[in-house]
Parts: structure tokens; sequence; C-alpha cells
């Protein structure tokens, strides 16, 4: 799978650092691993590594019982006992509905709060941090925390606190984000760490309107002020048509753009658009229905983030779920496994290139000794030219682009046009290199096949 993702352009694959199925337990007990399962995770980091694949690793999941959240309570010295048989680990889509009855929902809901606040589950959570950053990868040598194959830590998959159920939830929610970010900074300062969160904000605050739905502010999440703590680098959301019934294309565009502008505009962090897919039936993975059903969801997702990289916001990538990765027998893909071989993979690798393209193209910073390297193109070739004048125009309109007149900065290059000779070049969504080689580098530079060259422009 990883080498065949790198072929693809892709970068990045996101896993977990726990498990959701009873068979194969990563804890056994708190802070009791399963050394097995912690040398195939070792091995997962391995063959990443040799195929040039960076890991996101999720180190808690919010949603099942196995190594998730209400495990953690239950496992918890200070928190009250288990009163009520737990609930079946197939329980847990993100749905605020779950089907159980309302006494039995609200004495699960507010039990799983306590994980957020309780002392024993807090240092469970610590202890589980501190036992992953410093584990030896017994297939290369290296500790977690030293080695660059993984990218980022994730706090928790899809933090959620129900203010109502528990009104606090908000403020201990964001407590714990501050406290617990720090921690992971604290013994493991080389990695980035994120949140996890699907990006909804609180009830009360203005942006409220921006949620898919009503319940999204009951959540306990507030987009702002979580990705607004210090130990958090970028920002996450996800995009979930079918969980939350929201299968028009205009929310899901104005979904991504705009938590892409908050992101950029008022947090000066990337955002990555970390998970989005589309249920197929689960007898029905024929070819009509991922080309009616799910192509679109991918075109409408992949359309919206192209537009905020062109735009200069602040997108820095995005993660589709998920992978068919048909490890058991019999399993199956699942309602939301995309194969290679279907349409949807096509989709994924063109918005990878366009992607590699964007994110590769950064015009070199003013005190830099580098050159400004910009595409040039007609009928008969593909080249780039050194314009120095392009770069200087480009930093004199973002000078004060890290202050409060971020957006009046953006607002202005998109205005701005350069005069060359003849041809006035606009800044809005130009591609700019520090080398010519990175300008004409196939795939990852301003044209997909590279740029063209002839003996009598060898000079």
């Amino acid at each position: 799978m990883f080498a065949r993702a790198g072929a693809a352009g892709l970068s990045v694959v996101r896993t977990w650092v726990h498990t959701n199925d009873p068979k194969f337990p990563f804890q056994t007990g708190p802070g009791v691993y399963n050394e097995q399962a912690f040398q195939a995770l070792d091995f997962v980091i391995a063959e990443a590594r040799r195929s040039g694949i960076k890991l996101l690793l999720s180190l808690v999941d919010n949603w099942k019982y196995y190594n998730g959240v209400d495990q953690y309570v239950d496992w918890s010295t200070t928190a009250e006992p288990r009163t009520q048989a737990r609930p079946s680990h197939d329980w847990g889509d993100p749905d605020p509905k779950r089907g159980q009855d309302a006494a039995q929902e609200l004495y699960e809901l507010r039990r799983h709060a306590l994980f957020f606040n309780d002392t024993s589950c807090r240092n469970l959570y610590k202890n589980h941090v501190y036992a992953v950053v410093n584990r030896r990868n017994t297939f290369t040598g290296r500790l977690y925390k030293d080695d660059p194959t993984i990218m980022a830590w994730e706090l928790l998959n899809e933090p959620r606190c129900e203010t109502w159920s528990v009104p606090q939830c908000e403020a201990i929610l964001q407590n714990w984000i501050e406290v617990m970010s720090a921690y992971v900074k604290e013994v493991d300062p080389n990695h980035l760490v994120t949140i996890g969160s699907e990006g909804f904000f609180g009830s009360s605050s203005s942006l409220a309107h921006m949620n898919p739905k009503s319940w999204a502010g009951d959540m306990g999440q507030d987009f702002v002020s979580n990705n607004a703590v210090k130990g958090i680098d970028f920002s996450t959301i996800h995009v979930w048509p079918d969980h939350w019934d929201r299968h028009d294309d205009e929310f899901q565009a104005k979904w991504i753009l705009g938590l892409a502008d908050i992101s950029a505009r008022v947090l000066h962090k990337p955002m990555v658009v970390e998970e989005f897919g589309k249920k197929l039936p689960i007898d029905g993975r024929h070819l009509d229905n991922i080309l009616r059903l799910r192509d679109p969801v991918f075109q409408e997702t992949y359309s919206a983030i192209e537009k905020s990289l062109v735009n200069g916001l602040a997108t820095g990538g995005s993660i589709f779920w998920r992978w068919d990765l048909p490890m058991f027998e019999g399993a199956g893909r699942g309602e939301y496994g995309v194969a290679p071989e279907d349409s949807t993979f096509d989709l994924v690798t063109q918005h990878a290139t366009f992607v590699n393209r964007w994110t590769t193209s950064q015009p070199p910073e003013r005190h830099c000794k580098c050159e400004c390297w910009i595409p040039h193109s007609d009928v008969f070739t593909r080249t780039c030219k050194n314009l120095p004048k392009v770069c200087d125009a480009y930093w004199e309109v973002m000078a004060g682009a890290n202050e409060l007149n971020y957006t009046a900065a953006l607002n202005a290059l998109q205005r701005t046009e350069v005069q060359l000779g003849h041809r006035l070049i606009a800044l809005r969504g130009l591609q700019v290199y520090g080398t010519k080689s990175d300008c004409c580098h196939p795939g990852l530079g301003a044209f997909p096949k590279g740029c063209t060259w002839y003996p009598s422009f060898s000079a």
C-alpha cells in the first residue's frame, strides 16, 4: 500500500496507535501493552519510512470502546465505578443519535465526559503518550520521538464532550487540549501536534451558523479556541455528508473554504482536511455507484481544497477515508473503502499532483539569496523564467500578512499585477519557485510533465 501510495504522489497516511478490535488489543490493561501489537506498529512505521511516506498517528479514539475514551474511564481509579453494562463495541458511529434509550444515552455521555476531567484518566492518557513516544522501534532501532517518519501526533480522533449532557463540556475539553498538547510537546518536542477534531463551533460562538447542523454546537468543540492553543501546530476538519446528513455540494465547499479562511486569517496555522469520504451501500459497490455517488463527493471536496490553495488560504493537504486494505480474509472493503482500481483513485492521484505542485511552489523569503522562477509556456514550449520583480512585488504585498491585516494582504495579492516588458503578470494564483529545477521538476513543479528542452536551448 505504501509503495502504491508513493507512486501515486501521496505523502501522508493516517492510522491508529490504539485498536478498536477486541481480538487485537493494543493495551490489554492500563499501561500494559501487547508486545506483538506494538511490533506490528513498529513494522508499519519502518515500511512507511522505506517508501518515503510520513505518518499522522492518532493516540486514542473517541468512538470505539476498546482502548478508547470509555475504556479509559472504566480503567480509572478515581471515577465512579460503572453501574450499567457497557455498550456494545460496535456502537460509536459518529452520529449524535445513538439508538440507546434516553436514560442509557445520558448515563454513557456523562461517563464519557469524565475522560477529559478525571484525574486518573488524565494520568492514564499521559502514561500512554509517554510509552508511545519513548518506544524503541524493533525494526529501525529509533525511538518514536526521534523518527522523522512520524509527521505528527493526533491527540484524539474526533473528541466530543457533549454540552447538552454536561454543560461545562466546552471548558473541560478546552482545558484538556491545552494540558495534553503541552504534555506531548514536553515529552516529544520533535513532532507536530494536532487535535483530530471535526471543526465544529460551540453553540454560543458567533460562527455557529457554519456548523453542519445545530447538534454540532453541542459537541464541546470550538474550532477557533481549540486550535488557537499554543501546542497545536495545525488545525483539522472532517467532512461527512452521510453522518451529518448534509449532502448538498454548496455546504461542503462553504465548510472547507470557510474554515480554511479562519485558519489562515485568525489562527495563522495550516489546516488539513483530515477525513472525508462517501458511504456506499454495503452490497452496492458497483461501478455505477462509485461513479454516481462517490466520485462527485471527492470531486467537490478536491475542488474546494484546490480553490483554497490557489487563493492563498491555509489548506495544507487532505486525507481521504479510507484506503481499501483487505487485511482480514472475507472482511470486504467496508462502506468507505477506496481501491486503487476504482475511478475514485484516479481523482485522488490527480488531486495529489495538483497539491504537490502548489505546496512546492513558495516564493523564496526576501532575505534568502534565492532566485524567483515562474512558469512560462506557449504552443511549443514549457519552461521557467527567473523574474525577481515578481518576488519583490509578492513580498511588498505580503509584508504584513502575519499581522491582523492578513485578509487585507490576501485581497491585495488578488489584485496585484507586475509589468514585465509588454506583459502583465497577475500574482493571484501564480506559482513561484526558488530554483529552476524545482520549477521544472516533473509532477512537483509547474508542469505535470516537466519542462520541454531542445538542443538549441541547452545554453
